[in-house]
């Protein structure tokens, strides 16, 4: 009997997320021209989705960036339009095209110079958004023949964003009110 209990109670964890380690590109300026870092990030997958607590680090093994992820379903995802100049942006339209589930960064996230320096903090909220991009190519004659939707999901920013300098001083400080970026901090 113990065993069937035992059984039983550890059914439900075939479902929990499991660590892993991925490897990310990010953009990496030296000598004033970018190159492709390759990362190692490792952290929570479950169903084939970050959750959970995060970090990369850069192959020098120093720190890149450490923050959390949550899964949101495409019900819970915000449509923002980016650029709606050439007409309105369907969103049902855009929305049809969605996977069931997104993850997104959400809280506190850190980014660090290669140096180990503090390059951003900021926050996300914790909500999902999708920026939608409108590419429009025109014929000949000025009228747009085809008009192109692109979505980018990425969590909401959040409060005031701080940006260092590899020498670890402030170089920017940004706000931001639930995902729209409000302005620069000026310098004091």
């Amino acid at each position: 009997m113990k065993k069937i209990i035992l059984f039983l109670f550890l059914l439900p964890l075939s479902g929990i997320a499991q660590i892993t380690t991925v490897f990310d590109t990010v953009d990496s300026e030296i000598d004033t021209s970018k190159v492709k870092e390759i990362l190692t990030s490792i952290g929570m997958m479950k169903d084939g989705f970050r959750v959970g607590v995060w970090q990369s680090w850069y192959s020098n093994k120093q720190l890149a960036d450490s923050g959390a992820y949550a899964i949101f379903p495409k019900s819970k995802i915000k449509i923002h339009d980016d650029d709606s100049s050439f007409s309105e942006v369907d969103t049902n339209y855009i929305r049809k095209s969605f996977k069931e589930n997104y993850s997104f960064r959400v809280g506190k996230w850190v980014s660090y110079h290669k140096n180990g320096k503090i390059k951003s903090i900021g926050s996300y909220l914790p909500n999902g958004i999708v920026k939608v991009y409108v590419v429009a190519i025109p014929t000949d004659n000025g009228e747009i023949k085809d008009q192109f939707y692109f979505t980018f999901p990425e969590g909401m920013k959040t409060g005031i964003w701080n940006h260092f300098d590899e020498n670890g001083k402030i170089e920017e400080q940004e706000n931001y009110i639930n995902g729209v970026f409000v302005g620069d901090i000026p310098d004091k």
